[in-house]
C-alpha cells in the first residue's frame, strides 16, 4: 500500500490535466489530490462527488485512464489515483446533505447497478422521492467481481448507503410496464445492465456453464480442467477463480492476446497465476460423455475486425466449460425506452466499465434535476 499523502504530493497540478480528460466521469483529480494531501479527506470525498470511489479504485483500468494520462508516466511513475482513492474511500465516509429543490418529485430507476444508484443517489441528494425497480438485489453485477479483486465489503458498504433513502421494488420491468412509469412519475432512468448473456452458438451450447452461474458457485475444482471461453475481464475472473478454487485452467479467445478487450494488468495477473492461453481458436461443438470434450477450430483474424474460422480442429478434454462471451441490454425494452425518450445509460447503453456507468448515472442525473426543479 501506498502512504496517500506522500502518493498526492507527487502530483504536478498540471495546467490542463490530462488524467482529468482521460476519466470517463471527468473527477478532478488534481483538486482531489490537493485536499488529500493536505489531511482534508472529507472535501476530497465531497469533490469525488458520488459513493462509488472505492470500486473506481479497485476495477478501473487506471493505465488506460487517468494514470495512462499522467505526464509524470512520460518518464516514470505515474501519480496512482486509484490506490489514492481506495484509501480515501475507505477512511472518509461520504456524507450527503439533502436540498429541497426537487421536494415533491418522484422519479423511478429501472435497475439496482452503478449506473441507475449513481442516478438515485444524485437525485435523491437533491430531495426527490426515488423508487429503484431491480429483479436481483442492489448491485448484483458488480457482487460477481470476486472478492480478491474488489473485496465485497467495498460494495457492501456501497450498498448500506441507500438503506432508509430509496425505495425498493423487487421485480423486473418489461416494456408495458415501462411505459406505465412514465405516467407515474416525474422521470424514469433505464439502466437495466446486459441481462441476456451471448450464446456460443455451437452444438452442445447447453453443457456450457453461464459465467454468472460460476462466479456465484465455483465450487471445489481440485484437480479438475477448468476451459474458459472468451478475452474480456469476466473470462479472466471467471479462470482466476477457477485457479484458486484448485483447477487446471485453459481461456481459449478467438483473436489474439493484443485483441483482448480484458484490462492488461488482468490478463498479466492471470498468466502469472498459471492459468494457459489458446489464442485464435473458438468452440464449434461441445460433447459430453464422461467429460467434456470441447472442439475448438483455428481462426484467422486482423485486429477487431473480420474473423475467419478454419476446418483446423482440435479437440480438449475438460469437466468444465465455461461461456463468458458477454451480454446485451433486453432490446424489447430498450427500444420501447427510446420510443419514449427515456434516458438509458450503464451497461444497457453499451457501457463496459463502472467509471462509465457513473458517469451515465451522474449525466442522467443533472439533466433530470435540471428538467424538474
Amino acid at each position: 500500500m501506498i502512504d496517500p499523502i506522500a502518493e498526492s504530493k507527487r502530483c504536478l497540478h498540471c495546467a490542463r490535466p490530462a488524467c482529468r480528460a482521460a476519466c470517463p466521469i471527468g473527477t478532478d483529480i488534481p483538486n482531489v489530490l490537493r485536499l488529500v494531501s493536505l489531511g482534508r479527506n472529507a472535501e476530497a470525498v465531497s469533490q469525488v462527488g458520488h459513493p462509488f470511489g472505492g470500486i473506481c479504485g479497485f476495477v478501473c483500468p487506471h493505465e488506460r485512464q487517468c494514470q495512462g494520462g499522467c505526464v509524470l508516466g512520460a518518464k516514470g511513475k505515474p501519480v496512482c489515483f486509484g490506490e489514492v482513492e481506495r484509501s480515501l474511500f475507505e477512511h472518509a465516509p461520504l456524507l450527503q446533505r439533502r436540498s429541497c429543490l426537487l421536494k415533491g418529485r418522484n422519479v423511478a430507476v429501472v435497475g439496482g447497478g452503478v449506473a441507475g444508484l449513481c442516478y438515485a443517489y444524485k437525485t435523491y441528494e437533491q430531495g426527490a422521492d426515488v423508487t429503484v425497480f431491480e429483479r436481483d438485489e442492489l448491485l448484483s453485477t458488480v457482487k460477481l467481481i470476486p472478492d480478491f479483486r474488489l473485496p465485497r465489503q467495498i460494495t457492501d458498504g456501497v450498498v448500506s448507503l441507500f438503506d432508509g433513502k430509496i425505495q425498493l421494488v423487487k421485480r423486473n420491468v418489461d416494456a408495458k410496464r415501462l411505459c406505465d412509469l412514465t405516467a407515474e412519475f416525474d422521470d424514469v432512468f433505464v439502466a437495466t445492465g446486459a441481462v441476456e448473456q451471448y450464446s456460443p452458438d455451437v452444438i452442445g451450447e447447453q453443457f456450457f456453464t453461464p459465467y454468472t452461474v460460476f462466479l456465484k458457485n465455483s465450487g471445489d475444482l481440485f484437480r479438475k480442467t477448468v476451459v474458459v471461453v472468451g478475452g474480456g475481464n469476466t473470462a479472466i475472473d471467471c479462470a482466476r477463480l477457477a485457479k484458486r478454487s484448485g483447477a487446471d485452467v485453459i481461456v481459449a479467445y478467438r483473436r489474439q492476446r493484443a485483441d483482448m478487450p480484458a484490462f492488461d494488468r488482468e490478463a498479466d495477473d492471470v498468466q502469472r497465476e498459471g492459468v494457459q492461453f489458446l489464442f485464435n481458436v473458438t468452440p464449434v461443438a461441445l460433447r459430453k460423455e464422461a467429460r467434456l470434450t470441447m472442439v475448438l477450430a483455428k481462426t484467422l483474424s486482423q485486429g477487431r475486425g473480420k474473423l475467419t474460422v478454419t476446418n483446423d480442429v482440435t479437440e480438449i478434454v475438460c469437466d468444465v466449460a465455461i461461456a463468458a462471451l458477454g451480454a446485451k441490454g433486453d432490446d424489447t425494452v430498450l427500444q420501447c425506452a427510446q420510443t419514449l425518450g427515456l434516458t438509458v445509460g450503464g451497461d444497457a447503453a453499451g457501457g463496459k466499465t463502472v467509471a462509465q456507468a457513473v458517469a451515465d448515472g451522474l449525466k442522467a442525473a443533472t439533466c433530470a434535476v435540471n428538467r424538474l426543479k
